[in-house]
């Protein structure tokens, strides 16, 4: 593997499990020495990160890792929203025998890190389970749509879970993607998709609250 392409996935993978927080600087020298190489190769992986979105790059000054809005992020969820729902309707009508059997797989391996409320396996486990339902709907540009805007904004996704319930609550709602899915019910699909990933009105207060944290963690 090419040394910017090494640098970048580790980056992308630290940003979007949320170990890279919104507004952290990303010093060129530092990261050269930790991955020991040039400062070349960093900067070229620099440029692939913002180029997808996941840091910005700021004159005569190091990037950081992308912070977004209040209303960046409500417009980020409102599409997910809506493109995964067209995802969970797509997979209900499509889906095969192994697509069916891995997002009961991948529901049965989250059941454990539900039970004790084990944030980061379940995060882990939660985007292995949209990871089987984007390839159910069997449409490569809506799969590459999602993963994209998941990958952007996953330090605020996985902050969600933390919420009181959130965890039991979100495996429940997968148990209910899946007997749909299962059942060829492409309208129930779409209705438990939307619902899965919409915020209701007390859980977005929740979330508004907590970017506050978020950033000043990051600051």
């Amino acid at each position: 593997m090419r040394h910017p392409d090494r640098v970048r996935e580790v980056l992308e993978r630290e940003i979007v499990a949320g170990q890279l927080l919104p507004g952290v600087r990303l010093d060129e020298p530092t990261l050269a020495r930790r991955f020991g190489v040039s400062r070349t190769p960093v900067r070229e992986a620099l440029h692939q990160l913002a180029a997808i979105g996941l840091i910005e790059m700021r004159r005569a000054r190091s990037p950081i890792v992308a912070a977004f809005t209040v209303q960046d992020l409500l417009d980020a969820f409102e599409v997910m929203a809506q493109l995964e729902a067209l995802c969970g309707r797509l997979a209900a009508r499509r889906a095969t025998e192994a697509d069916r059997a891995a997002l009961e797989h991948s529901f049965e391996d989250a059941a454990e890190a539900a039970r004790v409320g084990d944030i980061d396996e379940y995060y882990r486990c939660d985007v292995a389970f949209h990871d089987v339902l984007y390839r159910a709907a069997h449409n490569g540009l809506l799969e590459e749509q999602l993963r994209a805007l998941r990958n952007r904004f996953g330090p605020y996704r996985r902050r969600h879970f933390a919420w009181r319930g959130r965890i039991e609550q979100s495996h429940e709602e997968h148990a209910r993607m899946i007997a749909a899915i299962k059942n060829g019910d492409p309208d129930e699909t779409e209705v438990a998709t939307r619902a899965h990933v919409s915020m209701n009105g007390e859980v977005l207060a929740d979330f508004l609250r907590s970017l506050g944290e978020l950033h000043r963690v990051a600051s």
